[in-house]
């Protein structure tokens, strides 16, 4: 023991490394005899290692032999290291075995040099380096591989694996990794023939496995066969008839186990079982990679199955989840510390990063759009929408987030066929009525729906988007004749005319002009929506005629009026994209008097209570049109678009009033948006009329004088308001009208306007307004 500790020591000073260095680089001769020397050296400190000798000698003795070995790690040849270690993997001692595994993929992982020996500068003695670690390298695999099929301690098979792990990268990137190809992919069979059951027909073995202490054996074996893949590249192909379907197998079965334990009552997962699922997504996702994807379509429709699981799609909590989930357990349990559901959770987060990058990297783009649409479709009509009965609203909501994100990726690519982007825009539609097909789900997170329903929006508008000029006609009518489907059920109208408007705001973003023409598509539609009276009478007629039954039949849904508060603003939001984007002088005098009253009106509607609206009071609340995505939004808020009907008003109006065929109809707006603060008495509607009149001198300038006359007495009105919030816009208006105009409207607002002269119509009657 006094010896090793002596020669640990004195190996690892700099000045014997310089030493060694200098005497090897005389001749070979020098090198062999230092090398040998070495390698004696090591084999003496195989007796430290022996647990006997531990026995005898106190734990002094091993802690000897490790330290040795490290020291000799520096100086060995690589072909000298391994052909010294491979042996001792071959011992009955445990403890040997695990030193020398240590040590090994110690070597193989962090040591950048493990495989060159850089104290050779001859050519021929580089040579005769390599040559040697070729030989001891395909020894080290084949022993790696035999170990870890061996039957023993489930850490000795790991151990084994992590170590045949770091043997493929490191053999991988070897300049002849071609020489340690087939050693590889012979250890890979044989890992998933063993230690992964890749012929065990029944799943008995592998459920076992997952639910039991060797289970960090199958996520080691997962880690090893996905490193051993991206290795050898295409000559992984031998391996991958085994490994494949061993690995589709045991995620799904990983994910059954996740489902399981997240609806019983303590909601948590076993992390075994997380651990096996995250390495089997890793390894799924090397096999997907470049060329052996073209092998990987048979297991495509069970790897599409994996991925868009509601457990790999489920957002997971913050910390005050974790701490509610931990207070639960508590309650049931004696003790369940935070640490453990706090791993937990940190697995599962992992296992959904993997499952998103398999989602978005790979599936969308690393197989032919031919070869992946058949089972994306099967994907949809089995997983998604036939098992949906079998599991809670939430979970189906949160496969089809993740089933859309991938057809999204696979509808913006350029092998993307009209055909596949016919059974695309289906899937896009039928994702779009998801507030139909939950809406008896009193489970249904509002939010997930919201996320569904953006989108399928998005989904249908990039497909529209790739449409030619003479397909886009029919695809936008297909559109339109599906939100009209159900216009007898009062609560389905409203769902699809709310997602019809939000794709048609989002078509008129993106095409603009080109794409105003088409809305007289739904110009109707959004009259109908705006009419209170005619809706008014609608519902009435209806309720005439249905039965007792069907009556208790819509009470079933609770929110109505914040549908209809939806369906309106998504509606304003449409219009006001039309009169916006309009150069093509599609708004003409007749649409111009039918949606004027209607539009205006609406700045004096009050809000429901479930709307974020309610609670606005101040002007910069009420304009809040949520432009930042990324700030957090509420259950009934759309995603990257904050449902404000105040502002979408404010901005119809001005858009409506900027985009008028003629100035002569300003007026017949500009008197509908003046009365809403005289008719109606609350502070909403007098802020967003001071808003919209803001707008339209912003946009029309010194054009909007001609109508300040009429404006006049109003604003003296709101100038004394009650309300210190309306009080204090209308002044800030009227400094800019003074700006604007450059008189003194404060004066004229006392005393009249006297010989106020237009640049246009020359003088103006003197009245008098107090």
């Amino acid at each position: 023991i006094v010896v090793a500790n002596a020669a640990s020591r004195f190996i690892s000073t700099r000045s014997f490394l310089l030493a060694q260095k200098k005497f090897g680089a005389h001749s070979t001769a020098n090198a062999s005899i230092l090398q040998t020397a070495y390698s004696l050296l090591a084999e003496r400190a195989l007796t430290l290692l022996d647990t006997k000798a531990s026995l005898a000698s106190g734990p002094s003795a091993s802690k000897a032999g490790r330290d040795l070995f490290s020291a000799l790690d520096a100086v060995l040849h690589p072909g000298k290291f391994l052909e010294t270690l491979t042996p001792l993997l071959s011992r009955e001692e445990s403890s040997v075995r695990k030193a020398a595994l240590n040590l090994l993929t110690d070597r193989l992982q962090n040591n950048e040099n493990a495989l060159r020996d850089l104290t050779i500068s001859v050519k021929k003695q580089q040579r005769e380096s390599n040559e040697s670690i070729k030989i001891a390298g395909l020894k080290l695999i084949d022993e790696l591989a035999s170990l870890a099929i061996r039957d023993g301690t489930p850490n000795a098979r790991q151990a084994a694996l992590v170590a045949l792990e770091a043997a493929g990268m490191r053999f991988g990137r070897d300049e002849d990794a071609t020489h340690y190809a087939n050693a590889l992919v012979n250890a890979a069979k044989q890992v998933a023939e063993k230690c992964c059951f890749a012929r065990d027909a029944e799943e008995a073995n592998a459920l076992k496995a997952i639910n039991s202490s060797t289970s960090n054996v199958l996520g080691s074996a997962a880690m090893c066969l996905a490193q051993i893949a991206r290795a050898t590249g295409p000559k992984f192909i031998g391996a991958l008839a085994l490994a494949a379907p061993a690995m589709t197998r045991n995620a799904k079965l990983a994910t059954q186990i996740c489902s399981k334990s997240a609806a019983a009552r303590n909601g948590e997962t076993p992390e075994n079982v997380l651990v096996v699922l995250t390495a089997t997504i890793s390894a799924i996702d090397a096999f997907c990679e470049d060329h052996l994807a073209k092998f990987m379509s048979p297991y495509l429709l069970d790897i599409l199955t994996v991925a868009t699981h509601p457990v790999l799609c489920a957002k997971t909590g913050d910390g005050n989840e974790g701490a509610e989930q931990s207070e639960s357990t508590a309650n049931k349990t004696k003790k369940k510390s935070r640490d453990s559901v706090k791993t937990n959770l940190t697995s599962l987060i992992a296992a959904k990063y993997a499952a998103a990058a398999l989602r978005s990297e790979r599936l969308a783009t690393a197989f032919e759009c031919r070869i992946l649409m058949p089972p994306l479709e099967e994907c949809w009509v089995t997983f998604i929408r036939e098992s949906e009965s079998a599991r809670t609203a939430n979970e189906a909501l949160r496969s089809r987030l993740a089933f859309l994100e991938v057809s999204n990726k696979i509808a913006d690519r350029k092998d993307a066929t009209p055909a596949h982007r016919s059974v695309l825009f289906s899937i896009a539609l039928e994702a779009m009525d998801v507030r139909r097909q939950f809406a008896e789900e009193d489970d249904a997170s509002t939010l997930e729906v919201e996320q569904v329903e953006t989108l399928a929006v998005h989904a249908v508008a990039n497909l529209a988007v790739k449409c030619t000029e003479k397909e886009f006609t029919p695809f936008y009518a297909k559109c339109v004749e599906w939100a009209k489907a159900r216009a007898a059920e009062k609560d389905t109208a409203r769902w699809r005319l709310s997602a019809l408007f939000r794709l048609t705001s989002a078509l008129a973003d993106q095409l603009r002009a080109v794409f105003v023409p088409f809305y007289r598509h739904v110009l109707d539609l959004t009259a109908a929506c705006l009419d209170d009276e005619a809706l008014d009478m609608i519902d009435s007629s209806k309720r005439k005629k249905k039965k007792k039954g069907d009556e208790e039949k819509s009470n079933t849904n609770k929110n109505d009026v914040m549908d209809e508060w939806r369906m309106k603003a998504f509606a304003l939001a449409a219009l006001r994209r039309c009169f916006a984007y309009d150069s093509v002088n599609f708004l003409t005098q007749e649409r111009f008097n039918q949606f004027a009253p209607l539009v205006a009106k609406h700045l004096a509607k009050d809000p429901p209570k479930e709307s974020r609206e309610y609670e606005m009071n101040t002007l910069e609340k009420l304009l809040d049109n949520g432009e930042d995505e990324m700030e957090e939004i509420s259950g009934n808020e759309s995603i990257g678009v904050k449902l404000n009907l105040g502002a979408e008003c404010v901005g119809c109006c001005a858009a409506l009033f900027a985009a008028a065929p003629d100035e002569a109809l300003w007026k017949t707006l500009h008197r509908n948006i003046l009365n809403v603060s005289r008719n109606y008495e609350h502070s909403r509607a007098k802020l967003l009329v001071i808003a919209t009149l803001e707008k339209i001198v912003e946009n029309t300038q010194e054009e909007y004088l001609v109508l300040l006359p009429e404006a006049i007495p109003f604003l003296s009105e709101l100038l004394e308001d009650d309300d210190l919030e309306v009080e204090i816009a209308t002044q800030d208006l009227l400094d800019k009208l003074t700006k604007l105009s450059g008189e003194d409207l404060a004066s004229l607002l006392e005393h009249g306007y006297g010989e106020l002269k237009d640049r246009n119509t020359g003088v103006v009657q003197p009245e008098s307004y107090v």
